[in-house]
């Protein structure tokens, strides 16, 4: 039983913001290794006769590894932040989008019964998003012939004989008090109910260790745990050096010695034991970082720890055996309909056609379109006609 990811929103978004962050820091630190190494060697003879020479190849192995550590190095207190703060957020969206494998499922192409918009949408994160799927549950409603879209306006229809679901008349209701509109704190009260209506359901549930926990005090051990592993780094980098790269304090004190400003060809051909600064800069280099995570790694294990339970102590839900069974089918219905079919392109009107499937591709984040649409709709207040409709 493997652990799968549905796709949701929140997961691609902060993925990409990674890549994106990873890619600039790189890029940045390495111009700024390029301009550094320029500056350095630009008195060194650089003639082509010169390139077949034991020297010459030292020199660019040294350039190409002062490169490597300015992309490394370069803005180390920033670039540490933020990917503290980007790996605490991935870890919580990863944990909301994460279920067990059980049958093996790729894609789903059946109705999912007796399961709400709503239920789909916590199966998927964890979470009911308003705007998304109160227009999914007004979508079914119009399937349902409970409402109608007039105008730019929800009208109530009493053309269908389906029976509503307690969401789906809780809505109803909310628009008709609201003369076809909905505030914040209506949307507040639905999204809590339909989170009610999923436990009591068997969906999902409170998460035990996450209920117990006390924020102040975990924060407080992961910050020793952090002060424990950051000053050891130097020892463990220490003891890698003298392992792996054979190194002696002379080199060390060569290397911390050498006059940068002065590194010409004159300088280089008189040092007799070149390719040892090439060991020196590594293990400098290396020593640094580990000095600098030994003051870091502390704030940074506590930033990245902040950032996951802000996320996840504003929700403490865990799918259960039958949540993890649905929600299997629910990502593989999402894989369907993203890969096989082109409901992110139809029209709310369609839902005659296609009746619950584009209701699934509204609230399993498929198609913006119908949700700008009828987002739209119950949040104007000057719904003159619908006053008339939704009156008691």
């Amino acid at each position: 039983m493997a652990k799968r990811y549905v796709d949701t929103k929140d997961l691609r978004r902060i993925k990409r913001i990674s890549n994106i962050a990873y890619t600039v820091f790189a890029v940045v630190g390495l111009l700024v290794g390029i301009i550094i190494t320029y500056a350095t060697f630009s008195d060194y003879n650089f003639a082509p006769e010169l390139r077949e020479t034991r020297e010459y190849r030292t020199l660019m192995a040294l350039i190409i590894i002062m490169c490597m550590e300015c992309v490394i190095l370069f803005a180390f207190p920033a670039k540490a932040v933020v990917i503290a703060v980007l790996s605490g957020r991935k870890k919580a969206y990863s944990e909301l989008a994460a279920y067990t494998s059980v049958h093996g499922i790729e894609y789903y192409r059946d109705f999912l019964k007796g399961i709400s918009p709503a239920d789909i949408s916590i199966l998927m994160d964890l979470q009911v998003e308003d705007d998304k799927d109160i227009s999914a549950t007004l979508l079914r409603l119009y399937d349902k012939k409970a409402v109608d879209f007039e105008r730019g306006r929800i009208i109530r229809s009493d053309a269908g004989n389906a029976t509503l679901t307690r969401g789906e008349q809780e809505l109803l209701d909310m628009l008709r008090q609201g003369n076809g509109s909905l505030t914040a704190a209506d949307k507040a009260i639905w999204k809590r109910n339909r989170i009610e209506d999923a436990v009591n359901a068997g969906l999902v549930e409170k998460d035990p260790k996450l209920e117990k926990r006390m924020p102040g005090k975990h924060y407080v051990s992961c910050c020793l745990t952090g002060c424990l592993s950051g000053f050891a780094l130097p020892v463990v980098a220490g003891i890698l050096g003298l392992l792996f790269f054979r190194l002696d304090f002379d080199k060390i004190k060569r290397f911390m010695t050498v006059e940068w400003g002065d590194l010409s060809r004159e300088w280089y051909s008189n040092v007799e034991y070149l390719p040892d600064l090439i060991e020196a800069f590594q293990f400098a280099a290396l020593f640094g970082l580990a000095l600098m995570l030994c003051f870091t790694f502390p704030y940074l294990w506590a930033i990245r720890n902040i950032s996951y339970y802000r996320i996840r102590m504003r929700n403490k839900l865990i799918r259960t055996a039958k949540g993890n069974e649905l929600t299997e089918k629910v990502a593989g219905l999402k894989r369907f309909i993203n890969e096989f079919s082109s409901l992110s392109q139809k029209r709310k009107e369609e839902v005659v056609l296609w009746n619950d499937f584009l209701v699934y591709a509204v609230v399993l984040e498929e198609n913006n379109r119908i949700i700008r649409d009828i987002s739209g709709m119950y949040g104007k207040s000057d719904a003159v006609d619908t006053v008339c409709r939704f009156g008691a």
